[in-house]
């Protein structure tokens, strides 16, 4: 018993104060004349270490699984195909209406564009991989050019029910599972694509579900 009680207050304690580091936004103007079928997502740009396309490439891959045959999602070649044929850079290409642009040469409903910096880890015991420490994600309409949806992930723990549970799991965070092994696990560019579709989906649903002059 006394275990169980330690164990919910560790829970508690790393629900009250694992606020993850992810923060989305839908704007109040944003909707949709027909559903979303079709998404680009383009390369990052990110500060210190080229994984743009690592990190779009990983956004791509969990679209699919999280939403299995919801959606048509651009492929990297058709991509940089009409890239190369507009002598676009796509590479930082953050501006919506620029991005809109782009859109409608591919046909795609919303564009996913984005930018940040990475993580440089090192010392001992440090996890090997590439690593991110900031990053802001735009969601944008093809249609009317305008924002739909900001995601911004700022330094720190990008926490979920994952890493609470790991938390949890060490004397109220002083055991296996330090802080700065979360950081640098939730960090990691695959783990927190995953997060930020997730999030991304959430938002688009809720935008779908809005009426139309909302």
């Amino acid at each position: 018993m006394k275990r169980t009680c330690t164990w919910l207050m560790a829970l508690a304690a790393a629900t009250a104060i694992g606020c993850s580091t992810i923060n989305v936004a839908v704007f109040p103007t944003a909707e949709f004349r027909q559903q979303v079928k079709k998404i680009a997502v383009m390369p990052f740009n990110f500060k210190g270490q080229d994984i743009g396309q690592d990190f779009a490439g990983a956004i791509r891959t969990y679209l699919m699984q999280e939403a299995p045959g919801r959606f048509i999602i651009v492929e990297r070649e058709e991509f940089d195909r009409i890239v190369d044929e507009q002598k676009m850079g796509a590479t930082g290409l953050f501006d919506e209406g620029q991005a809109a642009k782009l859109g409608k040469m591919i046909g795609a409903d919303i564009m996913i564009v984005g930018r940040g910096d990475v993580l440089e880890l090192t010392g001992p015991g440090t996890y090997p991989g590439k690593h991110i420490h900031t990053c802001e994600i735009k969601v944008v309409s093809v249609e009317k050019g305008s924002l739909l949806v900001s995601l911004i992930k700022t330094p720190g723990i990008a926490w979920d029910m994952g890493y609470r549970a790991k938390w949890c799991f060490s004397p109220f965070g002083a055991g296996i599972w330090k802080d700065a092994d979360l950081v640098a696990q939730s960090s990691m560019y695959s783990n927190l694509a995953r997060q930020c579709v997730k999030r991304i989906l959430g938002a688009i649903e809720r935008v779908e579900k809005r009426p139309l002059g909302y």
